[in-house]
């Protein structure tokens, strides 16, 4: 998938709401020269004779500049295939007859692409069943407008796909399918105020029963771990959550644990500044390590350069190391086989921990487990301008208020719900932002931003005939809530958002309009990115935050328990890999 830069785009699970520039100042659009891009994947590739195909084909516009009507997408029926089916986004038309190979699907649209946007198609083929073994069939697709569009390279894709025996059950879990995601080896809560997050990174479920954590503690000189019990599966591209001490754990208000590693002889399982890895059943093979300078073992642990020590107790807020996530990986969590590289600091104060040459960045811990709200791809939850007559950056899309260090940005986008299940919560978690004691990634000045609580805004017809109610969004959690992590200062990296819903629910095929709040202590260039998660209505226990409710149910009301971690073994020597996780190559 292609993700831009700058625009309103989900890929993979983020969506890119805002990107350097000014606050307070608008850009103007002109029209005519829109580079628009198309871009068309499959997640079959291999398919068999006689089976259907689904595609999936994205059009988008980042270029600054609105596209010239009439705007029209077609797509080939390739040799081998029918066209079954199809869905496009409000505004197009598309005719599909006849739908034999070698005629085309066209799709218009006569209202100008402004930037920041994305359509999202899927066709769906049949493979004739008298299509040999090893015949390949490319699907092309391509975009065009009436205006000048600068650059063609990006205005036809092709997925290909080979027809042949689909390829047998997932590979079992190697290096870099399972990431630790979050963590921390202490908290607010007392030494055991400790959880490790793990994120199935692939696109198959993630079995891990029998798999190993192990941490290295300093009282014994050696090892210690723990095994995961039977049927234990990570869904795909969600997470599972693990805890020391269930009494100390500070944050079950947010998210409950998935496993449990207590026992009355080990309350405290991680020490604080020692490392952290994953182990797979096949003893030696090491799936994800993390590890700080001078811990013990530490050239075990370390991958590319430790994270830094606390030296002296840390500050008494909720913080976390958190993976980071960006453009550069589609939203998805870092990994290049650099601890320093891949984790930033968060906390909700931005307090310095003692030892540590970076302040934490302001934020919170967001844990995540197999109750959490599921993250969606983009076309699943797609989303867009509220009125997309009109520029990103200006009313209404955008609305300033005060000037210079001080007032309010107001960010509204719209989310259409193509997940086919209702759903009763929505939520949106910052990924990037400009705020305190983030580094400088805009390169020029920096803006510090504060994301709150914001009310319903205003309610209107857009260009697009749609009646448009912008509903405010709420930071997990504001202090009057009692919950934690309270965030007194404002979200930052890794705080959440969750729509204001009041009772409703946004049914497949519904949009909801929402808008961001930040409160501007410094202008300048910004970033916003976020990414969505969301649970469906059919969930009955649907933990914290469900918004059928005016405020928020805590997680522990819910009578879900941990499981208990099995085989708990400490080993005094020290236990050496015999496989270590490969370097990551640019076409990971």
């Amino acid at each position: 998938m292609n993700l831009r830069s700058i625009g309103l785009r989900s890929s993979g699970f983020l969506f890119t709401v805002a990107a350097v520039l000014y606050c307070g100042l608008a850009s103007t659009a002109t029209a005519q020269n829109a580079d628009l891009a198309i871009s068309k994947s499959t997640s079959n590739s291999i398919v068999a004779a006689g089976s259907d195909v689904t595609y999936e084909i994205d059009v988008s516009n980042f270029s600054g500049d609105f596209s010239t009507p009439t705007n029209t997408m077609s797509d080939v029926v390739p040799a081998n295939m029918t066209f079954i089916s199809g869905t496009h986004p409000d505004g197009w038309t598309c005719t599909a007859a006849p739908v034999t190979a070698g005629n085309t699907i066209t799709c218009t649209s006569e209202t100008a692409i402004s930037d920041e946007s994305i359509f999202v198609f899927t066709f769906t083929f049949h493979v004739d069943p008298s299509t040999p073994n090893d015949t390949i069939i490319d699907n092309t697709a391509t975009i065009s407008h009436a205006g000048s569009d600068p650059n063609s390279g990006n205005n036809s894709s092709t997925a290909r796909v080979t027809v042949g025996v689909p390829p047998p059950p997932p590979t079992p879990i190697g290096s870099h399918d399972v990431l630790i995601s979050e963590f921390r080896l202490s908290g607010p809560g007392g030494a055991s105020d400790e959880y490790v997050e793990f994120y199935c990174n692939r696109d198959t479920d993630c079995d891990i029963s029998g798999f190993t954590i192990r941490t290295y503690d300093p009282t014994l000189g050696g090892d210690f771990s723990a095994t995961f019990p039977a049927s234990s599966i990570i869904p795909a591209r969600q997470y599972a959550l693990l805890v020391s001490d269930i009494t100390q754990y500070s944050l079950s208000d947010y998210a409950l644990p998935d496993f449990t590693v207590s026992d009355s002889g080990r309350p405290d399982f991680f020490i604080d500044n020692q490392g952290v890895q994953l182990v797979a059943a096949e003893e030696g093979l090491i799936i994800d390590s993390i590890g700080f300078n001078g811990g013990g073992n530490q050239d075990q642990y370390v991958e590319g350069t430790g994270l830094q020590p606390a030296t002296a107790a840390r500050p008494a807020d909720q913080y976390a190391y958190v993976r980071k996530r960006g453009t550069e990986t589609d939203g998805r969590p870092q990994d290049t086989n650099n601890n320093a590289n891949d984790f930033v600091l968060v906390s909700v104060t931005g307090t310095p921990h003692a030892g540590i040459t970076a302040p934490p960045v302001l934020g919170a811990p967001g844990p995540k487990g197999l109750t959490s709200p599921t993250t969606y791809r983009n076309s699943q939850m797609t989303g867009s301008l509220i009125e997309p007559a009109v520029d990103a950056h200006v009313t209404p899309n955008h609305v300033r208020t005060g000037s210079g260090d001080s007032g309010t940005l107001s960010i509204r986008r719209t989310f259409t719900n193509n997940t086919g299940q209702d759903l009763d919560f929505i939520r949106f978690r910052v990924i990037a932002i400009t705020t305190l004691n983030s580094p400088n990634t805009v390169g020029g000045p920096q803006s510090e931003l504060r994301l709150v609580t914001s009310g319903d805004a205003e309610t209107f017809m857009n260009s697009q005939g749609r009646t448009v109610v912008i509903r405010g969004t709420i930071l997990e959690f504001d202090p009057g809530c009692g919950c934690q992590p309270a965030q007194p200062n404002g979200g930052g990296l890794n705080s959440a958002v969750y729509a204001n819903l009041g009772n409703s629910v946004i049914a497949a095929g519904e949009t909801v309009d929402v808008q961001f709040l930040l409160n501007v202590v410094h202008a300048g260039l910004y970033r916003f990115y976020i990414y969505v998660e969301a649970f469906p209505a059919a969930i009955a226990d649907a933990p914290a935050l469900a918004t059928r409710h005016t405020s928020p149910v805590p997680a522990s009301a819910r009578t879900i328990a941990p499981r208990k971690m099995i085989n708990v073994r400490r080993s005094p020597s020290r236990i050496k890999p015999t496989r270590k996780k490969p370097k990551q190559s640019s076409a990971f």
